[in-house]
């Protein structure tokens, strides 16, 4: 997994445009894209601290919590930052004492989720007072004896899905409110990495080291299509954001193809790359 030590500064930018989703006339959603970009003069930006991964704002827009796992090497656990979300002031910080990287909040706001990926586990904090208030550790092992990594962690209909970046990967289900585990979704592939809820399509789309999407039906938690949009070349596909008005799914990989992939969310159509740079 790779830090994403900018992203706070990414995340103020939309912040600052007041959280909304784009909107595109619906005369328009076809059209070849011609939009031009909004101009943004008001960015604030700050160092907080080494080891930033996931971040979630809470649902009053008040409060930014960022999962932080406080570097490496001679430093124990980690550190989960409240923050302002409009100037980035500390509010609030929760020492914990595993270190954390994926990140989800309840609908209500009153619990943030952090994946604790270097024990193979979950924890859930409350925000009221900051303390870990739950935990759940996974029992599988890797041929090594250390724990698979949790890494994604979404959050749908009281349920919460948690993928390890395992071979061969696994995808865990938890109940949000007790941390018991309901059942395992297998056979996902090499490293699962990226998890999204589409609410157009009512289906949970998981990312994959080995270049897949798999499409997974929530009411039954079983794998009902599996998309390799680039075929046979390698391909670590990470994140993912969906386009509901015009039937996108973006897919990042900057790893090894270098690209952000393009698809027909019903399909898996691949309709268009953008280079990473």
């Amino acid at each position: 997994m790779k830090k994403t030590t900018s992203a706070l500064a990414l995340l103020i930018v939309a912040a600052l445009s007041g959280c909304a989703p784009h909107t595109t006339p619906a005369s328009n959603a076809s059209v070849t894209e011609k939009t031009t970009q909004p101009t943004v003069t008001d960015v604030q930006q700050r160092a907080l601290a080494a080891g930033l991964y996931e971040m979630a704002l809470n649902p009053a827009g008040d409060a930014l919590y960022v999962a932080s796992a406080e570097g490496f090497k001679d430093v124990q656990g980690g550190v989960v930052y409240k923050l302002d979300p409009k100037t980035l002031k500390t509010l609030g910080l929760s020492h914990t004492d595993m270190k954390n990287f994926g990140m989800a909040i309840s609908p209500d706001g009153k619990t943030v989720y952090v994946t604790n990926s270097l024990d193979g586990g979950l924890s859930a904090l409350n925000t009221a007072d900051g303390k870990v208030k739950n935990r759940v550790l996974f029992p599988e092992r890797n041929p090594e004896g250390f724990p698979y990594g949790a890494r994604q962690v979404l959050l749908h209909n009281g349920l919460l899905y948690i993928g390890a970046v395992a071979d061969p990967a696994v995808i865990w289900v938890v109940d949000a409110e007790t941390l018991t585990l309901k059942t395992r979704i297998k056979n996902t592939g090499k490293w699962m990495t990226g998890l999204h809820y589409s609410d157009v399509t009512q289906r949970i789309y998981a990312a994959n080291g080995g270049g897949e999407i798999l499409v997974i039906n929530p009411r039954n938690q079983r794998v009902e299509k599996r998309w390799q949009p680039l075929g046979e070349q390698p391909a670590l596909l990470l994140n993912m954001a969906e386009d509901a008005q015009t039937g996108r799914l973006f897919v990042t990989d900057n790893s090894k193809a270098k690209t952000t992939l393009v698809l027909d969310i019903h399909t898996g159509k691949l309709l268009k790359k953008i280079g990473c740079g």
